[in-house]
């Protein structure tokens, strides 16, 4: 029995793994990942293109406070958000 088919699934696999991997720490594929959020859930509110928050200085820790309505800023958003993906409305606020 030839090992080639089983070294090659796994070679494809880690090679996919791998883009995945790559792409998901990219700053900018998060910042788009986070524009594409912000458009779905906050654009109404904020504004398009972030124009409602014109030089947003938060820490993504107080961001992470905000979402989960921690504080009385905006309506609570929690457990509608992936980790990551705050992570990306982070990325995407504070992107230039």
């Amino acid at each position: 029995m030839s090992s080639f088919p089983v070294v090659t699934v796994c070679v494809v696999a880690f090679l996919g793994l791998s883009a995945a991997a790559a792409s998901a720490d990219d700053p900018a594929d998060a910042a788009v990942r986070g524009g594409d959020l912000f458009t779905e859930f906050c654009q109404g509110c904020h504004g398009e293109n972030k124009s409602g928050l014109l030089n947003f200085s938060r820490s993504r820790e107080e961001l992470q406070l905000i979402l989960e309505g921690e504080t009385d800023q905006m309506p609570d958003f929690y457990g509608i958000f992936s980790e990551s993906e705050a992570d990306d409305i982070y990325a995407y606020l504070v992107a230039p």
